[in-house]
C-alpha cells in the first residue's frame, strides 16, 4: 500500500513523500507507544514494532495479545490519539532529534512537518485507497507464492519421472542382455559337456560274437474306429427309396387326437416316442382347438400310427374339421357373423399350415406344399411362393453354355 524502501529518493534527490510518511509514522509510533489502545484488547502500551515487510520494507505493528497492525491501521490509531490529546507532545517524552536521516540524507523536522501539513488534508482520501492496493499486493504476493510452489513441485516432478524413465530403459535393456545371454550360455554349457567321439571308440564286433534274433519282429497296426452297424430305420429308409409301391396313396393328412394338457412341441415328442411312435414321420405338432392335438403325417404311415395309438386306448378324432368356426375361441370373434366367422377360421387354419411348412426341411416341404393346396388349404400364390419353378430347357442349355470350359489340346502344352 505504501510505497517500498527502493523508492525513497525522487529525481530531485529529496525523500518521496512515501519514505517521510513512513519515517514520521516511526517517529510518532516510539513517542506514543505508551498511550495507544489495541482495538481488539482495549489495552493500552501492548503494541510493539514487529519489524517491517520483505517486499515493500512498510512497518508493522503487534499486539501483546496476538492483533497485528499494518502502517496504514497504526496511522489511523496515531491520529485518533494525537486529535484526542494535542498536547501529548509536550507529555511525552522527546525521543526525536532535530533532523531525521533517510538512506543517507538529513532532512529537518521543520520539512517534514511542512510535508505533513500539506498532505494532510488529502490523507483521509488517500488512506483507502492506499489500503486497498495494499491488500491487492498481499493477495498478488499470495498468488506468486502458490505459483513458485507448484512450479517448484512441478520441476521435481519431472526430475523424478526423468529418473523412472531412465530407469525403466535400464532394467529392459538388462532383461533383454540377461535372456540372450542365458540362452548363449546354456547351449555352450551342452557343447561342452559332449565328448567329441570317432569310430575308433567303437569297434567292431567279431563275427562269431554276432547274434541274430529269431524272434519274428512285432508290427504296430493302428486300430481302426469301429463302424457302427445300421439301425433298422436307417435300413427301411434305404429300402423305401428303392421299393417302387403301386398305386400308393400319396399326400399327407393330419391325424387328431385328444390332448388333455397343452405341452411344448419338444416334451409331446418325447411322450410320443415312449408310445414306439417314429418321430421322424411325425412332420408337425400344433394345437387347433383345446384339448386337441393335429400331428401331420404321411398318408402311408397314418394307419399304423392310428394302430399304435388304439393299442394304447388312445381314439382318434377322425370327424374334426379345423374349418368348423366353432373352434374360434377369442372373445372378439363372438360378435362376427356366421360367414365372418367361416372365413376366419379359413385364415387361421391357412396360417397354421404355412407355419408347419415353414419348419418343414426341403424336399419334403415342397411336398407338403403341394398336398395342401391340392386339400385346399393353402392358395396357388402360396405355394409358387414356397415351391422354387423348375428349370426350363432354355435355362438349362443358357447354365451349361455359361458352364464350358475350353480344354487345351497336346499341341498347346
Amino acid at each position: 500500500m505504501i510505497g517500498s524502501q527502493k523508492q525513497v529518493i525522487n529525481s530531485t534527490g529529496r525523500p518521496t513523500p512515501t519514505a517521510l510518511i513512513l519515517s514520521g509514522l516511526k517517529a510518532d509510533f516510539k513517542k506514543l507507544h505508551n498511550v495507544l489502545s489495541c482495538s481488539h484488547c482495549q489495552t493500552t502500551g501492548k503494541i510493539v514494532s514487529n519489524g517491517s515487510t520483505s517486499r515493500t520494507g512498510s512497518p508493522q505493528f503487534k499486539c501483546k495479545c496476538g492483533a497485528t497492525f499494518t502502517a496504514s491501521s497504526m496511522q489511523s490509531l496515531i491520529n485518533a490519539v494525537q486529535y484526542k490529546i494535542p498536547e501529548v507532545h509536550s507529555a511525552s517524552e522527546p525521543v526525536v532529534s532535530p533532523s531525521v536521516s533517510i538512506l543517507g540524507h538529513s532532512i529537518s523536522m521543520a520539512d517534514i512537518h511542512e510535508i505533513e501539513s500539506d498532505i494532510a488534508p488529502v490523507l483521509p482520501t488517500v488512506m483507502p485507497t492506499l489500503q486497498d492496493i495494499w491488500d491487492r499486493f498481499q493477495a498478488y504476493d499470495e498468488h506468486l507464492s502458490a505459483l513458485e510452489a507448484v512450479q517448484k513441485e512441478n520441476i521435481e516432478l519431472r526430475k523424478a519421472l526423468a529418473t523412472v524413465n531412465a530407469t525403466i530403459a535400464r532394467l529392459t535393456k538388462e532383461n533383454v542382455d540377461f535372456s540372450v545371454g542365458a540362452a548363449a550360455s546354456k547351449y555352450a554349457t551342452i557343447a561342452a559337456s559332449v565328448p567329441v567321439v570317432s569310430q575308433a571308440d567303437f569297434p567292431s564286433l567279431p563275427a562269431s560274437q554276432t547274434h541274430h534274433s529269431t524272434e519274428p519282429t512285432k508290427t504296430f497296426v493302428s486300430k481302426t474306429p469301429r463302424k457302427r452297424a445300421p439301425t433298422a430305420r436307417a435300413i427301411a429308409a434305404v429300402v423305401c427309396g428303392m421299393t417302387i409301391k403301386e398305386n400308393a396313396d400319396q399326400g399327407f393328412q393330419i391325424v387328431y387326437v385328444p390332448n388333455a394338457i397343452r405341452l411344448p412341441i419338444s416334451t409331446q415328442c418325447q411322450r410320443l416316442r415312449k408310445l414306439k411312435i417314429d418321430n421322424a414321420r411325425v412332420l408337425d405338432l400344433h394345437y387347433p382347438d383345446r384339448k386337441v392335438m393335429g400331428m401331420l403325417v404321411h398318408n402311408e404311415y397314418a394307419p399304423e400310427l392310428k394302430t399304435i395309438l388304439a393299442s394304447y386306448g388312445v381314439t382318434t378324432l377322425d370327424n374334426f374339421d379345423p374349418l368348423d368356426p366353432v373352434h374360434l375361441r377369442d372373445p372378439a370373434l363372438a360378435s362376427l357373423s356366421l360367414d365372418d366367422r367361416a372365413t376366419k377360421a379359413i385364415h387361421v387354419h391357412n396360417d397354421c399350415m404355412l407355419r408347419a411348412i415353414e419348419f418343414i426341411r426341403a424336399p419334403v416341404k415342397f411336398a407338403v406344399a403341394r398336398s395342401f393346396c391340392s386339400q385346399g388349404w393353402i392358395s396357388d400364390d402360396q405355394l409358387a411362393e414356397i415351391v422354387p419353378p423348375r428349370p426350363t430347357k432354355k435355362d438349362l442349355d443358357i447354365s451349361i453354355h455359361t458352364a464350358s470350359i475350353t480344354i487345351p489340346s497336346f499341341s498347346d502344352l
